[in-house]
This record gives structure tokens, C-alpha cells and sequence, in this order.
């Protein structure tokens, strides 16, 4: 059955055309399109500078051979001439960097997928597809306090949820717990919201009483850990795009107490380049986005945080502790 549809969305200074030709995809669209902070827009005032299409795949889709292919969570990573396509083997999210246009061609099984399986196909895909207009990845925690940003940045496991968390319940406004993006202007380089969702353990949760009545009626468990929009836990915290002043190399010490120490701009910079990871895949803006990176550090002051218990068994001791600096 054919079910057309188009809808158009703003995200920053972007207008994205999206369209779709089947229920399926109708579907799983709307399903991903939860998971970014996109406004609808539904009188734009000037052409789309992105348009994104969606269709039902009649068969597995993959690349052909001329592409250059790297595997990434998952994921095949297929770079060619002025192309990106990122495929699972079967569904695929295939780029035009010139033209600006996407198109998502699910598969019959891709309703099958994992939530985060789903949400990384996604994202991942429209790293490659904003990166032309100067819109990078950056793998960490975004907060404000008191009109201030700062950056926790830092390798799956290295506390950043759980420190987000404690400071958001201490008022801290948040734009995610993992996943950013960055964009640099004329003024500053700020950092937006890419995945507005938490992803909670649910060992963790259990240190936050108004997170476990939240996953009793909206959580979304996936492999062990939960989606939760935190607006429904703490409302009005959520700050989609700020100017970080701190950037904090987060890493889970073991000892009882943190320690948080100031770094040279070098080594925040090497510290800094492996979280965003799409440098290392996508050539044709890797120097925009050192760039990018380079602006990020001079315009920030630098530290490395020894998370010790004591941060995560007092909500309050984060907050002390990152005053101070």
C-alpha cells in the first residue's frame, strides 16, 4: 500500500525537506525523528537546504566497489566521490554531499532492528549529510549552569551519564548525555543537542527515585538500558544549542575522592580529537572540522576530572566540585 507524505523541519539555521512513499517508512521515520530535537516547520520561508527522502527496499542493499569502507558500530561506512552511504547490509542511508540530499531506503527487517541499532543508523547518517554545512559529531555530555556551558567529553564508560544526571537533578540544564554536535561561527564555535534522549542503565537509575517512576510507564528499555526524556522527569532543563566556556576529560578513577586538575591546550586538543569520530571517516571536511576542533579549545579552559565515588554517591558533590573551576 502507497502512502505518500512530506513534512519539513528546521534544525538550527537548516531547513530539511523530509518525504516518504510508504507506510513503513512512515513509520520508522517518525520513530527516528523522535530521537533528534528537529522543529517542525510547517511555513518555511525559503527553499530546503536538505532534502531527505525515505522508500521500502525491495531486496539487501549495499555499495558498490568503488568505495573506500570502514566498519563502525555496526555499521558500513562506504565513502566514494562527493557519496557517503552508510548501510547495516540491508537497509542503507546513502549521501550527496553536493547536491545536499539523503535517502533512506529501509529494508522489510529494519522494523526489527534494536532502538539504539536504529537511532546509531540514523545519526551516523546525518553526521555525513550535515557535515558540508559545518555541522560536526562530538561524543559527549553538553550542560549549562548559570548561563555557562561546558563540555564532558570522554570513551563509553567513562561516567559521563551518570555525572549529567547528578548535576541536572542539581539544576543544570542539559542538551545530551552523549551525543552533540558542534558548529562553528564568525563569533564562537557552540554545540547543539544531536540525541536529546538519555540512555540510562537502569543500575543507575535506581540512585533517582523520579527516574524509576518514569520508567515505569514511558521508559523504553533497550539491551539492559533505557531512553528517557529527561523533560518529563525534571521539565524545562533541556537548552538545545549553548557556547561551551569548560571542556572536562572525564575518567572513572576507583578512589574515593575526584580530583579535577586544569590541562595544556595541546593535550585537551589530542584528548578532544577522538570524540569526534567521523574525522577519521569522512576526508572531504576532515580539515574543516580540525578547524572547528582547534576553535573549540581556544575558546574554552581545559580539565581532566578523576571521578571518584564520591560524585556519584552525592548528587551535591558534583556540583561542589565543578564550581570550583
Amino acid at each position: 500500500m502507497k502512502i505518500g507524505g512530506r513534512r519539513c523541519f528546521s534544525f538550527s539555521e537548516l531547513t530539511i525537506d523530509v518525504s516518504w512513499d510508504d507506510l513503513l517508512s512512515e513509520n520508522e521515520f517518525r520513530f527516528l525523528l523522535s530521537i533528534v530535537p528537529f522543529r517542525e516547520n510547517q511555513r518555511p520561508s525559503r527553499p530546503a537546504d536538505i532534502c531527505l527522502d525515505c522508500k521500502l527496499a525491495t531486496g539487501p542493499l549495499t555499495p558498490g566497489n568503488n568505495f573506500q569502507t570502514t566498519e563502525s558500530y555496526g555499521l558500513s561506512i562506504c565513502n566514494g566521490t562527493g557519496q557517503t552511504v552508510i548501510s547495516d547490509g540491508k537497509s542503507a542511508f546513502a549521501i550527496d554531499h553536493h547536491a545536499g540530499k539523503g535517502r533512506i531506503t529501509f529494508h522489510s527487517s529494519f522494523p526489527e532492528k534494536s532502538l539504539l541499532a536504529k537511532s546509531n543508523f540514523f545519526l551516523i547518517g546525518l553526521i555525513h549529510l550535515l557535515a558540508k554545512y559545518g555541522y560536526y559529531d562530538l561524543h559527549g555530555a553538553g550542560l549549562t549552569n548559570d548561563g555557562s556551558g561546558c563540555l564532558f567529553l570522554g570513551p563509553s564508560g567513562s561516567g559521563k551519564s551518570s555525572l549529567a544526571l547528578n548535576l541536572v537533578k542539581q539544576g543544570w540544564g542539559y542538551a545530551s548525555d552523549d551525543a552533540l554536535l558542534m558548529n562553528a561561527s564568525k563569533s564562537a564555535v557552540s554545540v547543539l543537542s544531536f540525541r536529546k534522549n538519555f540512555y540510562v542503565d537502569p543500575v543507575l537509575a535506581k540512585r533517582f527515585p523520579e527516574l524509576e517512576r518514569t520508567l515505569k510507564n514511558h521508559g523504553q528499555i533497550e539491551s539492559n538500558k533505557y531512553f528517557i526524556d529527561l523533560e518529563e522527569v525534571w521539565p524545562s532543563r533541556f537548552q538545545p544549542r549553548f557556547v561551551p566556556g569548560k571542556v572536562i576529560f572525564c575518567h572513572v578513577s576507583g578512589e574515593e575522592t575526584s580530583r579535577i586538575q586544569s590541562i595544556s591546550k595541546k593535550d585537551a586538543l589530542l584528548r578532544l580529537l577522538p570524540q569526534s569520530a567521523s574525522i577519521f571517516f569522512n576526508q572531504a571536511f576532515a580539515q574543516k572540522q580540525v578547524d572547528a576542533l582547534k576553535r573549540l579549545i581556544e575558546q574554552t579552559d581545559c580539565y581532566t576530572l578523576d571521578a571518584g565515588f564520591d560524585v556519584y554517591d552525592d548528587s551535591k558533590k558534583a556540583a561542589d566540585i565543578l564550581s570550583g573551576v
